[in-house]
């Protein structure tokens, strides 16, 4: 079996040219929201009467939907942005000095900042479903807002979002699984960042010493630090293209799901 943990990139089907985020919120029923949720936050902290007395008194009278829809697009938004965070600490890894100071390798650093995108690839997921519970004002509270009792809300079910979620799910679920690992297990199971930190940090121990001469000539040249560092920029590059490759399935999924909003009942009308 192969060994996994940084994992192979998700396939995305038809995609031609990179999507940034700005275009995957390129979405009118999105938009439609978005200014309803300015508007009420122009209300309520600037205190602005708006021109329209019947766009401003429906505003007032749907006020709580429009703040929680906003606050949970907001957030959801926010942590795909995250994601482009820790490719920045992946292609910049601190000084070795730094890095033994804290008793780190570049393998370990990698390492945590993977789990950190693993994290907000799941938290989108979950995200998703407190936007689909307001959206289509399904009622659950936040601690039993889950897809079991989403899809019992009949418009809901019925709904493209559903179809979005369910397709998110479906090609993010390796992600989803490795982070589940990691969170309630304390490891993700054979991972490659693993296997290869256990391997080099072995090495590195037995540099200098009598174990190390008495290994074959062979193996001490596949050790030697030159190649120990084509090995790990190697890798640096793959967990980055994985990263690259991911991050296109989720802004392809948020371009979908905030399409899908235009099914959703528009506050104000």
């Amino acid at each position: 079996m192969r060994a996994r943990g940084h994992i192979s990139a998700p396939s995305i089907m038809g995609q031609k040219k990179t999507l940034t985020l700005n275009e995957a919120l390129d979405v009118v029923a999105y938009h439609e929201r978005n200014d309803d949720h300015l508007d009420w936050m122009q209300m309520r902290v600037q205190g602005k009467v708006l021109d329209d007395e019947k766009r401003a008194e429906a505003i007032l009278t749907n006020q709580r939907h429009i703040e929680e829809l906003g606050s949970r697009l907001n957030s959801l938004i926010l942590t795909i942005d995250g994601m482009r965070v820790v490719k920045a600490f992946i292609r910049r890894v601190p000084p070795k000095s730094y890095l033994a100071r804290h008793e780190m390798n570049a393998i370990k650093y990698w390492a945590y900042q993977y789990e950190t995108f693993l994290h907000r690839v799941s938290t989108v997921r979950d995200l998703m479903q407190l936007v689909a519970n307001e959206a289509f004002q399904v009622g659950l509270t936040t601690v039993n807002c889950n897809w079991k009792n989403l899809e019992k809300s009949p418009t809901f079910s019925k709904s493209k979002m559903r179809g979005v979620m369910e397709s998110f799910h479906t090609e993010l679920s390796t992600h989803i699984e490795l982070r589940n690992q990691f969170a309630h297990e304390g490891e993700m199971k054979r991972s490659r960042m693993g296997y290869l930190d256990a391997e080099i940090s072995t090495i590195e121990r037995m540099r200098g010493t009598d174990r190390f001469s008495a290994l074959p000539e062979d193996i001490q040249r596949y050790y030697h630090p030159v190649h120990v560092k084509y090995r790990l920029r190697k890798f640096k590059q793959e967990l980055l293209d994985e990263i690259d490759a991911t991050e296109q399935v989720v802004l392809s999924h948020l371009k979908r799901f905030l399409e899908s909003l235009s099914e959703t009942a528009r506050f104000p009308k």
